[in-house]
């Protein structure tokens, strides 16, 4: 597949709707492993709420898998594969954080319990719970769109 072509404009392919798409997938799964987590009382193990950051990388990886199938023979470029997996993030970011945010308002012992593995936890409320969740997630995809970029097979060097 050396030998494939980039992907230019193409009218049929929207990479702004494959990105949302996989995004709202994306942040069903944070949600689900978010309530998996609360189910066993684990939301406070900072460690185990790492693995949101494995669902993003997934959910970046199939929407660029997806634009790629799209255009047969052509792999996505470095700019539009960022923008594929903003979306992706972006999307998943916004709505996880709006969730937890309704989460903390709704179950009121949500942020007593994550308060200790917080470092500003004298005053947290459930916004800035979501606030928090919502900047942490952007900053972190930043680097794994990144590392899913160029781990991906046959990929085009720009």
């Amino acid at each position: 597949m050396d030998n494939a072509e980039p992907i230019r404009s193409s009218p049929k392919l929207n990479k702004k709707a494959i990105g949302i798409k996989y995004g709202i997938f994306t942040s069903a799964a944070m949600i689900g492993y978010f309530l998996l987590m609360a189910m066993f009382n684990l939301v406070a193990v900072v460690e185990l709420r790492m693995l949101n950051y494995v669902f993003i990388g997934l959910g970046i990886w199939l929407a660029l898998w997806e634009v790629e199938k799209k255009e047969p023979g052509h792999l996505v470029r470095y700019l539009p594969g960022m923008g594929v997996g903003f979306w992706v993030s972006g999307i998943a970011a916004i709505i996880f954080a709006i969730f937890i945010m309704l989460y903390g308002t709704i179950n009121k012992s949500f942020v007593p319990e994550i308060r200790q593995s917080m470092p500003y936890s004298p005053y947290l409320p459930p916004s800035l719970v979501a606030f928090e969740t919502l900047s942490e997630t952007i900053i972190v995809s930043i680097i794994i769109n990144l590392i899913v970029l160029f781990i991906r097979p046959g990929q085009v060097k720009d």
